[in-house]
């Protein structure tokens, strides 16, 4: 007697009980890539918005005359006589420009990220920016910016 062609039922069960393992070790080492990219690319948001600020807060203060901190916002008036406000609002730094004062609705959101707080801090002609990232992130790295203008902030 001759045998049907095909496969029994156990080799079946075997060659799937073994398909099953090869995928289960698979998703073990692609969750884990996956969940490091996203932190990755966090980070990388997290740079890039501290870049922005960065660059925008050192032209503007590098350019003033005058300074100062009114209620949480900082506002500064430049060489060419345009005043530049900075606040906190909502979890994300806004910028504002004006040519006497910033008005509530003309701020525009300065970083891309939810979930900053800070403050901002005038000495003499010292501008500092505190920020950080929330909730219970570090620190971002200070931004620290001395006016080239003659005149001394307030």
């Amino acid at each position: 007697m001759r045998r049907a062609g095909g496969f029994t039922l156990v080799e079946l069960a075997v060659a799937g009980l073994l398909a099953a393992i090869v995928a289960l070790m698979a998703a073990m080492l692609f969750v884990p890539s996956v969940r490091m990219w996203q932190q990755a690319q966090q980070a990388f948001a997290v740079q890039g918005d501290h870049l922005a600020v960065r660059r925008a807060f050192l032209d503007d203060v590098h350019r003033a005359v005058d300074g100062r901190v009114v209620r949480g916002e900082l506002v500064l008036r430049r060489n060419d006589g345009r005043r530049v406000c900075y606040r906190f609002r909502a979890g994300r730094l806004e910028r504002a420009e004006a040519s006497r004062s910033c008005r509530s609705d003309a701020f525009a959101a300065l970083t891309t990220l939810n979930g900053y707080a800070g403050r901002f801090e005038v000495t003499g002609p010292a501008v500092r920016l505190r920020f950080t990232r929330l909730p219970g992130d570090a620190s971002l790295p200070e931004v620290y910016a001395v006016t080239r203008a003659a005149a001394a902030l307030r």
